[in-house]
């Protein structure tokens, strides 16, 4: 029925027919009627889900959270996610969708336990929620 389908997270998995994605609770009804180019799974209660060639984030409900205005887009982990602009240069925002870390970086992670591995240039480091180096 599904060419694709993510692991459960949160209540809900992402699954995919052809090219679009649609979101299913544990009973297998449509979250939403919403259908989207990439979709990643819930986490801290907002997903990463792609719309015409933008990234934005869904709530459980279904409805966006945060705009569709990133080239990419990762998931939330400790109320922060990375994302990237144009430019493809990363930084995070909080749920609110608000700019906590100015994109800066060629590559940015999750935060793992106060801390996030982040890329400039050739150089990989780790930063904390200020955007302060914590080590190397």
């Amino acid at each position: 029925m599904y060419d694709e389908g993510l692991t459960f997270s949160e209540g809900f998995t992402a699954v995919r027919s052809g090219s679009t994605w649609i979101f299913l609770d544990s009973t297998g009804r449509p979250l939403s009627d919403a259908k989207f180019e990439d979709a990643q799974n819930f986490h801290n209660g907002l997903a990463a889900v792609m719309r015409n060639g933008h990234y934005g984030y869904i709530d459980v409900r279904g409805k966006v959270a945060i705009d569709f205005q990133y080239s990419n887009a990762r998931d939330f982990s400790e109320g922060l996610a990375p994302i990237a602009n144009s430019h493809n240069q990363w930084g995070y925002v909080d749920a609110s969708g608000k700019t906590v870390i100015n994109p800066q970086y060629d590559f940015a992670d999750s935060f793992t336990n106060g801390e996030a591995s982040v890329m400039k240039g050739n150089k990989t480091f780790y930063i904390d929620r200020e955007n302060k180096v914590v080590h190397q």
